[in-house]
């Protein structure tokens, strides 16, 4: 019965239909106030419809229950590489392809927008700020959503802006990549070319989505996107007429960019707070790798199994760099003072802690202030976002809990269980 259910649910008509009556009761993220922080940028707008009826996300819109199923052509793609013998979207593909020249017209106008009000001379641009032009563009439909005047409507996105945003995001997520290895080379002046750029995607995986579908464009169409990204391009200069599509920000422009601006800084705080958290576990002596296999706390004390010390020493690294990119931020890692350590350690003695090693107290202490630190620093940055959206009035409440949830570093729910203490007094 329930495999019948199902079955019945995800016929594309019924989950349409149930998805648009659950949004009356949960509001899809887009229409959340805080989507910046508790989804991310692309996640948080990847269910809103485009006005062809797919959503902007497509076979990857998200959360999982505002994905649709809709009517998609998959077949097995001619590619090379780590995509050999992988289904692709040709739908997708199709689209794409129509709508190829507009799309580059709206990244290649945004990256003369971009040059200027970062002042940045034009040329070739370092692997850093290629992510945050690529940040900037996937924040295009975001803001034309959640602004709170004239804001584009579900089902209002254009094929153009969706069709950039498609393009763009597999740009950033390059540089994401490069961010979770924890890359050693990288630097804030590390410059690659496009076909550098592939090879890296190609083989870390870039390419192939989680549900293992592949990236369906040509190596050679995705080296161009890449090249203009990097490089630009000589015929849309300076004097380029502002495309049809992005008349909705010709006059807010600069505000658009405070918003851009943010939610990077905001998902870069995640990694920031995420790997400094980390951190202090390894300096606990509490990191995967030097605790015994039979030590069943540890397993569920963390989620770090699979890094190492120095990748979270470099992505530590390059989160730090990455934040210097952008403008007028202050965000760094935090630093605690021997009050502040004393203050945290007595409320999880209070809380009955004392009974675990002096090790684990050690890493919640630590957990306890960096949690402290992102809170008040992801609800400040959350309401400023809101401002840029014309919600000024609007002040966060974002939990320690919730924060804790974002940062996913600890089991807490299991620990809680397990302990029957509060690890978040």
């Amino acid at each position: 019965m329930k495999s019948l259910l199902k079955k019945f649910y995800y016929q594309p008509n019924v989950q349409i239909v149930a998805n648009r009556f659950l949004a009356t009761f949960v509001p899809p993220p887009y229409k959340q106030n805080e989507m910046e922080f508790v989804y991310g940028l692309w996640e948080g707008i990847s269910a809103i419809h485009c006005d062809d009826g797919r959503q902007l996300g497509e076979g990857n819109a998200g959360p999982g229950r505002f994905k649709e199923s809709i009517p998609t052509n998959y077949r097995v793609g001619n590619l090379d590489g780590s995509r050999s013998g992988m289904m692709i979207n040709m739908t997708a593909l199709h689209n794409m392809m129509k709508l190829w020249d507009d799309a580059i017209d709206i990244l290649m106008f945004m990256r003369t927008q971009y040059l200027k009000h970062y002042g940045i001379p034009d040329g070739k641009l370092t692997v850093y700020q290629v992510y945050i032009f690529a940040k900037i563009c996937v924040a295009v439909p975001a803001y034309l959503a959640r602004r709170k005047n004239s804001p584009v409507g579900d089902g209002e996105i254009t094929t153009k802006i969706a069709a950039q945003f498609q393009l763009i995001s597999g740009v950033f997520m390059i540089m994401r990549k490069m961010i979770e290895k924890g890359e050693p080379w990288l630097s804030a002046s590390t410059c690659f070319d496009a076909e550098q750029l592939y090879d890296y995607a190609d083989k870390n995986g870039v390419l192939v989505s989680r549900e293992g579908y592949a990236c369906g464009g040509a190596t050679r169409k995705i080296v161009e996107l890449l090249r203009l990204s990097v490089e630009g391009s000589p015929k849309h200069g300076v004097d380029q007429v502002l495309p049809e599509e992005l008349e909705g920000l010709s006059d807010q422009m600069e505000n658009f960019f405070h918003y851009a601006n943010d939610t990077i800084e905001i998902e870069l705080a995640v990694y920031l707070y995420r790997f400094s958290a980390i951190k202090s576990f390894e300096a606990n002596g509490l990191l995967a790798e030097k605790v015994s296999d039979n030590d069943s706390l540890a397993a569920k004390f963390l989620h770090c199994s699979v890094l190492e010390k120095e990748t979270i020493n470099h992505s530590l690294r390059i989160v730090t760099e990455f934040v210097a990119e952008l403008n007028n931020t202050e965000l760094t890692v935090p630093e605690f003072s021997e009050n502040e350590h004393l203050r945290h350690k007595n409320k999880y003695f209070m809380s009955g802690l004392a009974v675990m090693s002096e090790e684990y107290v050690g890493a919640l202490v630590q957990y306890s202030m960096i949690l402290e630190v992102a809170e008040t620093y992801f609800n400040r940055a959350q309401s400023d976002i809101l401002k840029y959206l014309g919600f000024p009035d609007i002040n966060c409440q974002i939990s320690k809990a919730k924060v804790s949830e974002r940062l996913d570093v600890l089991c807490l729910k299991t620990l809680r269980e397990g302990l029957g203490v509060n690890l978040l007094p």
